[in-house]
């Protein structure tokens, strides 16, 4: 499914999931199930570079101010669209119109020296467009910055003294100049409410962070954010704790770089936004209820809403641990509504008519006994591990032990050898890959596991969902492969991965992919990453691969926890079958010269031949596949069955005709006056009679 596509179904899922309102198309405002007021209202942004996007945030046509502004978006993430972004899905969704975005990549409240980029001083009341339109929702998403950058002058909402902060005067308000970003925090949201008196304002609270040492210091900073923005009346937007995003639960899949949302991250955002204007906005007439989840091990995929619309549905998708079962539990108003609402981690509910609660937790399988195939041109694999391990989920027969898959990596005891001019395929069935880096992780590799000098590999790039085949020369690392998110593909889903060398009509090889049985197309776009990878497409053309290892110590085979690896060195094109006369017949495969032998199909269709007098009958028995033949089911000839011969005819077979002999020929009497020429055997008669010859009578004798 190509982008254009997605991009529809994707808005479309995002809707269910957040249970609040259908897609707006042009004709929204026939949209009854809209909220009240928020169609057509304006939407301004404040933010750092998590909420730029090139052509928005730096574009002075909005906003004079916005004029060189550093962007992240779309050049951090190739795969970040605008309709992607958690602000322009909010305003998607819920009908708004975008105003102003006035995020800066690397801005923050306070304290860079540089008045452009601090939020308190003046980008705070830019967020009006050039005409003079003001927006009627803000939403604030500050503060990841200054949390990195001034560690230990965040203060605390505790200690602010708003009256010596903020004083009123005749013409105004003046501002004392704030020690740390709590009162930096505090002027900003003043002057906002002060300038935009009408608009209603959503503080975004900070993700968790990388740095698990200091969760209890951004805990505290956050708290103190939210304090500061009730203060103001604002509405606070707790995505620390309400997005699902933490970091010992798929942290990375969110936020690839540790900071910047991916796709996946921007959809949790988004969830936590809408849900936070569902419950706080005045513009919303219909009823809202909460949605609780109790998570166990799982995570929500496309994020977590926390308010549903009153009769509207809900959708989410819930994935549990790989390789483990799913068990959840859904209720409304109290009620198990499990068996009409879930199935295969999908929950669904039609109508939400009261509070939703959703339990769900990852469980181990019924049984330990788990698919393992992992198989080299129809032989299995004996990989043997080493000390990589450290709490690994499967042993080599494939039996369950404890933890999670952390780190393993397998040699080979017999190297995989696929050659660039014979047809081959590379087949594994992932059930979802979870990765622990930023970069990407191994699913092959070759040579040397350790520092992957002159080795070959298939990696999965987590930063950009990029699938790559690519080789290590020793100096520089040559990649193609496909954007898989260009495609409907869900890598923390189950699939089937097949990459097949294909020879062109002009000699030359290519490798294409295909999922789940579906061909994906030719392993030739360019690998766009930061990790210093040469992006070449024409190098598989001619290129030998060669893996000798599962997993790497680095990049282990268990973030994609593979359960199913099927290898054939050659496709084989085979000639015709023939028989080799021993009642089996063979085919060689054109390009390794591999002959495959398999038994005759004697087809149902079978040639009798009858018996005749002089010939036995029997029954012809043909192969469908080879076309060899054989005999059985032999009778004897019938013999003749002869009439004796006549005067014109030879002793004669009745059944067949065949003549023995000569005729009889005919005994003849001779005619006679009054008979013809007659035979005295048949009674044939020849010519006439002869007729008499008269004597004249007499006086004494009659005519004689």
């Amino acid at each position: 499914m190509k982008k254009s596509l997605r991009k529809s179904l994707f808005l479309l899922l995002i809707f269910l999931l957040l249970s609040v309102i259908p897609i707006l198309h042009a004709n929204a405002a026939d949209d009854k199930s809209i909220p009240a007021g928020l169609e057509g209202k304006t939407f301004s942004i404040l933010g750092d570079s998590i909420s730029t996007f090139a052509g928005v945030s730096d574009n002075p046509a909005y906003n004079s101010t916005l004029a060189g502004s550093y962007v992240y978006y779309p050049y951090g993430n190739p795969n970040m669209h605008q309709e992607n972004t958690w602000w322009q899905q909010t305003a998607d969704i819920l009908g708004m119109e975008v105003l102003v975005n006035n995020s800066w990549s690397g801005s923050t409240i306070f304290g860079t020296r540089c008045e452009a980029i601090e939020a308190y001083i003046d980008r705070c009341v830019q967020l009006h467009n050039n005409q003079g339109v003001e927006p009627d929702v803000i939403a604030v998403y500050m503060g990841t910055n200054d949390f990195g950058a001034h560690l230990y002058n965040l203060g605390n909402a505790e200690d602010i003294d708003y009256e010596a902060l903020i004083t009123k005067t005749e013409n105004g308000f003046q501002y004392a100049d704030p020690t740390n970003v709590c009162e930096a925090y505090a002027i900003m949201l003043h002057k906002m409410t002060v300038r935009y008196p009408n608009a209603e304002i959503y503080c975004m609270i900070p993700l968790q962070r990388s740095e698990i040492a200091l969760i209890p210091l951004a805990q505290g900073f956050n708290t103190s954010l939210s304090a500061i923005a009730e203060h103001f009346g604002a509405f606070p937007v707790d995505l620390y704790n309400r997005s699902g995003i933490c970091y010992d639960k798929d942290f990375w899949t969110f936020l690839p770089d540790g900071i910047h949302p991916g796709l996946e991250g921007m959809d949790a955002i988004t969830g936590c936004l809408l849900s936070a204007i569902l419950e706080n906005s005045r513009y919303v007439e219909r009823n809202t209820y909460p949605v609780e989840f109790e998570c166990n091990d799982v995570f929500v995929e496309q994020g977590t809403a926390y308010r549903a619309l009153e009769n509207s549905s809900f959708y989410c998708d819930i994935v549990p641990r790989p390789g483990y079962d799913l068990s959840v539990k859904v209720t409304m108003n109290g009620k198990d509504i499990t068996t009409s609402s879930f199935m295969n981690g999908l929950v669904r509910i039609q109508k939400v008519t009261g509070p939703v609660q959703i339990k769900a937790a990852s469980v181990l399988p019924e049984s330990l006994a788990m698919d393992y195939c992992w198989e080299y041109d129809g032989t299995a694999l004996t990989p043997s591990g080493d000390g990589f391990s450290q709490n690994s989920l499967t042993q080599l027969d494939g039996t369950i032990l404890s933890g999670y898959h952390v780190n393993c990596r397998y040699e080979m005891e017999q190297r995989i050898i696929l050659h660039h001019d014979q047809p081959w395929f590379l087949e594994w069935t992932s059930k979802g890959i979870r990765l622990n880096a930023e970069k990407s992780a191994f699913l092959f590799a070759g040579s040397d596991q350790s520092n992957m000098r002159q080795s070959t590999y298939v990696i999965f790039s987590q930063r950009n969902g990029f699938l790559a085949l690519g080789f290590f020369d020793g100096r520089t690392y040559h990649n193609s492969g496909i954007d898989l998110t260009d495609y409907d593909v869900n890598l923390y889903r189950k699939h089937t991965f097949r990459l097949e060398n294909r020879i062109e009509s002009d000699g030359s090889n290519m490798v294409y992919l295909l999922v789940d049985g579906a061909e994906i197309g030719p392993m030739n776009q360019s690998y766009l990453d930061d990790t210093n990878m040469n992006a070449t497409t024409d190098w598989i053309k001619g290129k030998d691969f060669v893996f000798s290892y599962l997993g790497t110590k680095n990049h282990p085979i268990s973030m994609c926890y593979v359960d199913y690896i099927r290898v054939n060195e050659c496709l084989h094109s085979y000639e015709e079958w023939h028989s080799n006369g021993d009642k089996e017949h063979v085919r060689t495969c054109r390009f390794c010269h591999y002959q495959e032998q398999d038994s005759h199909t004697w087809s149902d269709d079978q040639t009798i031949k009858s018996p005749t007098c002089t010939e036995g009958g029997y029954t012809t028995y043909t192969c469908s596949v080879c076309g060899d033949s054989y005999v059985a089911d032999e009778v004897d000839a019938l013999g003749h069955k002869w009439v004796d011969a006549t005067c014109t005819e030879p002793k004669t077979c009745s059944v067949c005709g065949e003549t023995e002999g000569e005729a009889l020929g005919h005994k003849w009497v001779d005619a006679t006056c009054t008979e013809p020429k007659t035979c005295s055997v048949c009674g044939e008669t020849e010519g006439e009679a002869l007729g008499h010859t008269w004597v004249d009578a007499t006086c004494t004798t009659p005519k004689t």
